[in-house]
């Protein structure tokens, strides 16, 4: 065999829907994704312990894959790397020896050191489905063969394997015992799904519960894991805060002049555009996409820790004061901020509604070149996104919302694939959707207003919020009230007509050039810009801004000039 010969293994977490949002549980959601985010790191160090391979390299890996290349040191043992997976897919099916039920228990009474915590957390995950495939071996020139060798096998695996990992079967209904009074349960009240297995012996969410080992081992993760010690370790901070655990906790205290938007949340959805097709055409070698691969996480790492630089600042709108310490009778202050994924080109944030629209602008205006100065890029490709945000209430069901950000995010790169764009929608009362979003879209969309008017160009999200909070007092909401009302009927441009008539009466001179440049953010699609106000308009919130334009001009980076034509 040929010395530039490698082979190479794929682990791939799959039906990711029945191992991470199962339920709507915050700290189970957690504690899955981390699970899953730490495999690559689990087979790396399980492939570093195989003595019979060497050349070992961590090729690529995102938030539940991880793609690796290896040599044999005896090229004539053709069957050890079907070995070396087999022993893989074993390991990860089973719970870590170093894991201890009395170390957990004793933690969750209280006695909880740092020590304790990280042993009672490290957690195989057997309850998710993961497939573990071996190809090779191939020549380097060969590398997108085995690339895509790899993925049909993944692939047929997936397709021939159950769609969650079989729980245990129980006999007997689980006893939970609350303030003295006893009940059976025999379903985990965390999934609703599974079956319950044992009662936990701590409060969860108030009360102790009947729950599956999935789940629990799941929130275990979620609750005492690694999630706080996540942000420093990915952005090299040293990070003061905690981080918020519940939904309700993101949502609640906030800022008094935002009380209408008090337990209401942002849940927003990234997704890379054509990484797939970038990675084909321009990852052609092992080395290549190392490279990539690299480029984009040292992009990610950065563009997190200017956020979290900018959000440990902005104590107003992203530290809630009022939170419960995970170990002690009394409050703390932590983190408005939940990371449901972070992979790839993959990232979903969950953000108080006060402050989601400024998160999802900060970022494009990284993306954009708010690093370094120049936009994000790799071999003179452009790296962009598109983005989903939908705001609701922190009790509206995170699957489902979630499924609607990514909903949105089809949109968005079904009308364009090479800009910064996203879509929103502002979910009132979440059944008024209902399962079709893009009717329920469409049915929302005035005629005279086309698809691609409904998207928000990245670059252009700060100044929206900036110039709109300028003018907003001045801005007469019973008039935009009918001119909405009127986009849906038969002469929407006498309305507009007559709208701006009103305003013109009512603005300044100043507020007029503010309101020109606002329109310029919205490519002078008066119709749409005015939908996107009507309905973002308790939303569009800029830091310090408060209707005083040179505040936040102060506080802006970029200021005026940075709207995108």
């Amino acid at each position: 065999m040929s010395a530039i010969e490698r082979f190479y293994l794929k682990v791939e977490a799959v039906n990711l829907s029945n191992f991470v949002y199962d339920t709507d549980n915050l700290s189970t959601i957690r504690g899955g994704g981390l699970m899953l985010l730490e495999i690559p790191d689990k087979v790396r160090e399980m492939l570093h312990g195989e003595e019979d391979i060497n050349g070992l390299k961590t090729i690529s890996q995102g938030a539940s894959w991880g793609l690796f290349s290896f040599r044999l040191k005896d090229p004539n043992n053709s069957r050890l790397p079907s070995m070396v997976a087999g022993r893989i897919r074993e390991n990860l099916n089973k719970d870590l020896e170093i894991y201890k039920e009395k170390i957990s228990k004793e933690f969750f009474i209280g006695d909880g050191s740092k020590e304790k915590r990280e042993l009672s957390c490290q957690l195989a995950p057997k309850h998710a489905t993961v497939m573990v495939e071996v190809t090779g071996p191939f020549e380097d020139k060969d590398f997108e063969k085995a690339k895509k060798e790899l993925d049909a096998m993944v692939r047929w695996q997936q397709m021939r394997s159950p769609g969650v990992a079989c729980p245990s079967v129980e006999e007997k209904a689980v006893t939970v015992e609350n303030d003295g009074e006893q009940k059976s349960v025999r379903v985990c009240e965390l999934d609703h799904v599974r079956p319950a297995a044992k009662a936990s012996p701590h409060r969860i969410n108030g009360r102790k519960r009947g729950v599956s080992e999935s789940c629990y081992s799941r929130y275990k993760y979620g609750v005492w894991g690694k999630s706080d010690a996540w942000y420093d370790k990915t952005t090299g901070l040293d990070i003061p805060y905690l981080f918020t655990h519940e939904f309700n906790e993101i949502t609640s205290n906030g800022p008094q002049e935002v009380e209408n938007l008090h337990n209401k949340m942002a849940v927003i959805y990234f997704d890379g555009n054509s990484f797939g097709k970038l990675l084909d055409e321009l990852c052609t070698s092992p080395e290549r996409q190392e490279k990539f691969d690299k480029a984009l996480r040292t992009y990610q790492k950065h563009a997190l820790g200017a956020i979290l630089k900018k959000i440990q600042q902005d104590e107003d709108g992203w530290i809630n004061q009022e939170c419960n310490h995970p170990e002690k009778e009394e409050k703390v202050p932590k983190i408005r901020l939940e990371t449901l994924l972070w992979g790839g080109d993959e990232v979903i944030w969950v953000a108080p509604a006060w402050r989601g629209w400024w998160l999802l602008g900060e970022y494009f205006r990284l993306v954009e070149g708010g690093l370094d100065g120049s936009p994000w890029a790799f071999e003179g490709r452009r790296l962009t996104f598109a983005a989903g945000m939908v705001f609701c209430h922190h009790k509206a069901p995170i699957y489902r919302i979630k499924q609607m950000a990514e909903g949105l995010v089809y949109e968005v790169k079904s009308c364009n694939r090479t800009r910064n764009m996203a879509a929103h929608e502002v979910m009132e009362s979440f059944d008024f959707a209902g399962p079709d979003l893009y009717r329920h879209r469409e049915r929302r969309r005035p005629r005279s207003i086309h698809k691609k008017s409904m998207l928000i160009d990245g670059p252009n999200m700060l100044d929206i919020a900036w110039l709109f909070s300028a003018i907003k007092e001045k801005i007469p909401r019973r008039a935009l009230h009918r001119l909405v009302m009127a986009l849906y009927g038969e002469e929407p441009g006498k309305a507009l007509e007559k709208f701006n008539l009103v305003l013109e009466s009512a603005l300044s001179s100043e507020d007029k050039a503010c309101l020109d440049c606002l329109r310029a953010c919205f490519h002078n699609r008066e119709q749409a810009m005015w939908l996107h106000i009507h309905e973002l308009w308790d939303y569009l919130v800029f830091p310090g801004a408060a209707g005083a334009p040179g505040k936040a001009t102060s506080e802006k980076e970029g200021g005026k000039g940075h709207v995108q034509g």
